[in-house]
Formats: structure tokens, C-alpha cells, sequence
């Protein structure tokens, strides 16, 4: 009699122990399957804690295989990466063998909503989710944009009160990689040839002579190219007399994808103005290249489009590359060599040179 108590009291004891354990154990389940509801994307973490590391992120349509389920948090292989996810935005979970899980596209706000234009010029907003939609907006490389909601790779944004769709292949959720990474130019090798230097003044305009403005333009010019990856040699980076061969030989060693001289124009017709772009006439890529470069310099600075002429210039004969020569303005023009004294203008300029280089390529 005693021995049966003790059995049953035995076996009391091991079922409370037993409901003390589950009800502390880890909820955790395996194979669950479900819809996961994003809007813009869902961040996937490095341990399940909204304060862990972001490995990566789940877009609209993405299949995934949830593997187990601990506390609101859902673990994946995230290319042979294990991650963690939010179980919060995951309705209808099953239990299953394949346990698969499909990332739905939703209206709602989660985690990222600012993304950043990742674009090498410029990219359209359109009124509708249609490449044949109006154009409402454009925007450029680094503006930064609050997405509304994602369907079918199309990001509805607001960009300064104006609300439009862009594709989210030019979107980033990442500022620091709105970095220009999509540029035609990344890797090219670009030779920037400022005019004149030392003891060549260059024309000589009421306030500075050409070599100084070419140079400053030069210089900006460098920098634009080598923020958007381009390898930039320059035949001179200070005021120093460089030899027209010299010049284009530095091209030809470095095998350049591409050579720009830039200079400023003079005349004794003080009414005269404008843009013009010379080229060597040995083929056509360099007529190509003069004629985008015109094309957008004139655009960017708001000048008199003078066109593009071929020119039997020494550094465009001898260069083995594209080799164009730009005049960016007349010093002699007495409004246009204002302009040019300036910072501002002096920047345009520059990337008047840099969006034809890329357009060159597209």
C-alpha cells in the first residue's frame, strides 16, 4: 500500500515538473510556412533582436524557407547566411515539410521607409507605375525619397510634395551606397587636359587669363569623374607650361579611354558667346563624343549651343583615343566671362563635361 502511494505521488510530481518545464520551455516550432506582409522591404537580422545587425533585406515576391520559430522571430538561410526575421509580419503560418513562405507586396509601412536614387544621371518619377506614364519629376544620384509602397518593382514616393512611381532597380535603402556605382564610367580611364599653364597665359579676358579658369574647371571636373569611380589622369594640376605633344602622349602611355581638353574662346566680336566642342575628323567615335559633351555643357550652363566643328588641333591629331576639345565659353563676351569667374558656373561646366562622357557610353 505504501509502495502504490509512493508511486502515484512519484508520478504527481514528475507531471508538474513535466507542465513546469513546457511552460518555460522556448516557444519554438519548426517548418512553419506562411505569407510574409512587406511593404517597401523586411529587414533580415543577424540574431533575432530588433538591435542586431541588418544582413540583408526580403523584397515583394522573394521565396523563403523558414526553418524555426522562437519568440515572434522566424530563422532562414539567407544565402548560407543564417538570419532572422520578424514573425510579426508573417500571417497564416502552417506547419509543413517544404515550409516555404512567400514575401507578399502590401501597403504597409515597415522598417526602411526613406530610399536614396542610385542612378548615373538622372531618373524619371511617373505619374503611373508605367515606363509610358507622363513625367511628373526627375530626380538625381543621392536624392533622398520617402517610399510609400511597393507593387510589382514600382516604388509609389514623395519626393519634396511631389508623389510619383520610379523603379525601385534605381532605389537604395542605403545612403552610403547612393554612390554614383551604377556610372558608365566607373573604371574608365579618363585623361582631363586643362588648357595652356605656365608661361602660356592662354586668352587674356578683363580680370584673369583662360589657364587659370580652364584649370579650376579642370580640377572640378576630376573630382565629379573620380566620384563616380573613373581613373583621372590630369596633364596638369597646377599652373604649370605643359607640350601640346606631351599631352597627348601622357593619353596614349596610359591607353585612356577618352581624352578632354578644355580651353575658352576669344574673339575680337565682343557680342560673340557660347559653347562649341571641336573633335580630330579621323572617325566617328570622336564626332560622337563631341556631340554629347556639347550637348549637355550647353544644357548645363544655359549657353548659346555653337555646335560641334572638326579641328586639326595637335593634342586631338596625336591622341590615340576620343579626344575632343571643349570651349566652354568667350572670355571676351563681357557677361559670359563673368560667368565664368564664378564657382558655380565654373561647376556646371563640369558637369556639363561629365553627364556627356556618360551619355558617350550609354
Amino acid at each position: 500500500m505504501l509502495g502504490k502511494h509512493l508511486t502515484h505521488r512519484s508520478l504527481l510530481v514528475f507531471i508538474i515538473a513535466l507542465i513546469a518545464v513546457v511552460a518555460f520551455m522556448p516557444a519554438t516550432s519548426y517548418a512553419n510556412s506562411g505569407t510574409i506582409d512587406v511593404s517597401t522591404s523586411l529587414n533580415v537580422r543577424a540574431e533575432p533582436s530588433n538591435d542586431a545587425e541588418v544582413i540583408g533585406k526580403l523584397q515583394g515576391g522573394q521565396a523563403i524557407e523558414i526553418k524555426e520559430v522562437n519568440h515572434d522571430w522566424g530563422k532562414i538561410d539567407y544565402y548560407g547566411q543564417e538570419g532572422y526575421i520578424s514573425m510579426v509580419f508573417v500571417s497564416g503560418a502552417q506547419d509543413s515539410g517544404s515550409a516555404q513562405a512567400a514575401v507578399q507586396q502590401t501597403s504597409q509601412s515597415v522598417d526602411a521607409t526613406e530610399g536614396y536614387v542610385q542612378v548615373a544621371t538622372s531618373l524619371n518619377v511617373r505619374s503611373t507605375p508605367d515606363m509610358s506614364a507622363s513625367v511628373v519629376d526627375s530626380l538625381y544620384n543621392g536624392d533622398a525619397v520617402s517610399i510609400l509602397s511597393i507593387d510589382n518593382n514600382w516604388a509609389k514616393i514623395d519626393h519634396n510634395g511631389t508623389t510619383g512611381y520610379v523603379s525601385m532597380d534605381f532605389i537604395t535603402t542605403s545612403e552610403n551606397e547612393a554612390s554614383y556605382s551604377l556610372s558608365p564610367l566607373k573604371g574608365k580611364t579618363i585623361v582631363i587636359d586643362a588648357g595652356h599653364g605656365g608661361k602660356d597665359s592662354g586668352a587674356i579676358g578683363d580680370y584673369f587669363y583662360e589657364k587659370s579658369v580652364v584649370l579650376s574647371i579642370a580640377l572640378k571636373t576630376q573630382a565629379q569623374l573620380e566620384n563616380l569611380g573613373a581613373n583621372v589622369i590630369m596633364t596638369r594640376d597646377d599652373d604649370t607650361f605643359v607640350a601640346l605633344e606631351a599631352r597627348a602622349a601622357m593619353s596614349n602611355a596610359a591607353n585612356a579611354s577618352m581624352f578632354v581638353s578644355i580651353h575658352l574662346n576669344a574673339t575680337s566680336e565682343e557680342y560673340v558667346s557660347g559653347t562649341e566642342v571641336y573633335y580630330y575628323p579621323d572617325g566617328d567615335t570622336s564626332v560622337q563624343l563631341a556631340s554629347t559633351v556639347q550637348e549637355n555643357l550647353s544644357s548645363q550652363l544655359g549657353s548659346i549651343d555653337r555646335g560641334t566643328q572638326a579641328a586639326d588641333f595637335s593634342v586631338l591629331r596625336n591622341t590615340h583615343a576620343p579626344a575632343i576639345l571643349a570651349e566652354i565659353g568667350y572670355i571676351t563676351n563681357s557677361a559670359e566671362s563673368a560667368n565664368l569667374a564664378t564657382s558655380s558656373y565654373q561647376e556646371k561646366a563640369a558637369s556639363g563635361i561629365v553627364q556627356g562622357l556618360e551619355n558617350y557610353y550609354q
